[in-house]
């Protein structure tokens, strides 16, 4: 049971994490399009390109997650997630951003589907269901808090701390993912 608990508790800190991704750095496109001298087109096709590759991660992470168990996946996504957001926090040329964008939205995407895997290792019938609920609001909570804490990052320094800010939060999932969650999954 406290194997359980840790997991869950791990699973509730990683799953914001893509969420977050995707909104943190709103308030912060009408100063890259000034920055990359750029049509507001190109610098919100980051968004589409995240969500793009948020969408074929999932879908590459669920047999990858079954194959390898949940732990390992999360951990090496979540590093490339971090230097990903790193990379984009250096400000590259535009067309890299974009690149990189994707590599995020790809990678994070593991986290998501292993969040929701250990919910369902874990737990059967109306624990389930609690749990899942639980999840839910962990992830929410990415979307709903990230366009106000990137315009406070906007404001008090640059476009580029949108990008700091979740490479530092990719950096506490590893941590607490390395340090707390067991496997969950029993691999054949």
């Amino acid at each position: 049971i406290q194997q359980r608990k840790r997991a869950f508790v791990s699973m509730l800190i990683m799953v914001p994490l893509g969420g977050a991704a995707t909104d943190i750095y709103i308030p912060s496109l009408p100063a890259m399009v000034h920055v990359f001298d750029a049509s507001h087109f190109a610098i919100q096709s980051t968004l589409l390109v995240f969500m793009v590759c948020y969408g074929l991660g999932q879908i590459i992470a669920g047999p990858l997650t079954d194959t390898f168990g949940r732990r390992t996946p999360i951990l090496l996504s979540t590093s490339v997630f971090v230097l990903a957001s790193v990379f984009i926090a250096l400000a590259p040329p535009l067309w890299m951003v974009i690149a990189l964008r994707g590599v995020q939205g790809f990678f994070v995407a593991c986290s998501a589907v292993g969040a929701r895997a250990i919910v369902a290792d874990c737990y059967e019938g109306a624990e389930r269901s609690k749990a899942a609920n639980w999840m839910t609001i962990a992830w929410a909570s990415g979307p709903i808090l990230s366009p106000a804490l990137g315009g406070y990052l906007q404001a008090s320094f640059n476009w580029t701390a949108s990008f700091w800010a979740p490479a530092g939060r990719g950096a506490i999932v590893e941590l607490i993912t390395f340090q707390d969650l067991p496997e969950t999954h029993a691999l054949p």
